[in-house]
């Protein structure tokens, strides 16, 4: 039987400066890694007449959350620290538009004066807050990938999967870099060039395993995906219904038979 996610209530929004960690669980981030195992989630994907369940995949698929990232709010942090994971809470939460250098500051524990003197402008924060999410997200995507001994086909298909729990989180907020830059001026280089540093090195490691699995145009092959990807990031963030990964796993299955198909007749 086919996995099927019960879609996550909508959290209701609360007044940003009132304090957002009432109902936060341990630790927060905005692309947020599943806290469980993988084992634990029991089902399948049903594709054609065959099932993928997570219980085949490793255990550090489901790997600890970044220590660059704090559990919760924790006042002994230095303060660049304290300022990097309330800004992360917010923006990723409210949009980075919505929040300001004060419910930053408040939501850190810090003067103003502070936030200023480390980063200079919100804007060098928003990079930063950036680079981290996109890093600690690689690591937990990437490594859930490269998991194990597995064929490469085999890894490949552990990409919808992986989402499905990611997009299963209650704080699902969606990918910080589309956000951003859905959120601010389309003429934006600087936002975009962030962005597609991050794209590019998912798709990059998605065009190796390709590669090893026998594509004839790895590079094609990733971004085909990518688009998948994408897209399933974004119709969940919209419905906050996880089984949108069962979808796109479904039409991905199409290039990853006509990849098996290849590499058998070479």
């Amino acid at each position: 039987m086919a996995r099927v996610f019960a879609a996550p209530a909508v959290v209701g929004l609360s007044n940003v400066e009132a304090g957002l960690l009432e109902n936060q669980p341990d630790w927060s981030v905005c692309m947020l890694l599943p806290n469980h195992q993988a084992g634990s989630m029991g089902g399948g994907l049903t594709i054609g007449n065959s099932i993928m369940s997570l219980d085949q995949y490793e255990p550090s698929f489901a790997i600890s959350p970044p220590p660059n990232f704090a559990r919760s709010p924790d006042f002994a942090r230095p303060p660049r620290e304290r300022l990097i994971e309330a800004a992360s809470r917010l923006f990723c939460r409210y949009g980075i538009n919505s929040v300001g250098v004060d419910a930053v500051v408040t939501e850190a524990g810090t003067a103003k004066a502070t936030l200023y003197k480390t980063f200079g402008s919100k804007d060098a924060l928003v990079a930063i807050v950036l680079e981290r999410e996109g890093i600690a997200w690689r690591n937990w995507f990437l490594g859930g990938l490269d998991a194990g001994d597995a064929a490469p086909i085999d890894r490949l298909r552990r990409i919808f999967p992986l989402l499905a729990a990611w997009f299963a989180e209650e704080r699902f907020y969606g990918c910080p870099f589309i956000n951003a830059i859905g959120e601010n001026d389309k003429h934006d280089d600087r936002l975009r060039s962030i962005a597609l540093a991050h794209k590019l090195v998912v798709l990059g490691r998605i065009g190796e395993i390709a590669e090893e699995a026998g594509a004839e145009d790895p590079r094609r092959f990733a971004h085909q995906i990518g688009l998948l990807i994408d897209g399933a990031i974004v119709a969940a963030m919209v419905t906050r219904d996880p089984c949108v990964a069962d979808l796109a796993a479904a039409m991905a299955e199409t290039v990853f038979h006509d990849l098996e198909r290849r590499a058998e007749a070479a």
